[in-house]
């Protein structure tokens, strides 16, 4: 896991399409805003674990697990995409 310290209004480009950056920063908690093709989905971690233990209790009824459209624009969360509030690297 690469763990880097942002100020705001800095960010990071992922592979060339991807663009995140603090855009603030409050207590612990941290307004990312994201930008990214259309088709590349964004969910907070929370949501993609929800996502995940609902297609795996799905499986065992259905073939087809919950539809989930992406979510885009501004996340709001701690540290770098996936970190959780109090995870170190941004300050």
């Amino acid at each position: 896991m690469l763990v880097l310290t942002r100020k705001i209004g800095e960010g990071v480009v992922i592979n060339g399409n991807i663009s995140v950056t603090v855009i603030k920063k409050h207590g612990v908690r941290v307004k990312l805003g994201i930008e990214a093709p259309d088709d590349i989905p964004i969910r907070r971690t929370e949501l993609d674990v929800r996502r995940k233990v609902g297609e795996t209790s799905s499986e065992t009824e259905s073939n087809t697990g919950p539809i989930i459209g992406p979510s885009f624009g501004i996340c709001e969360g701690g540290g770098v995409v996936g970190e959780s509030p109090t995870s170190p690297g941004i300050g």
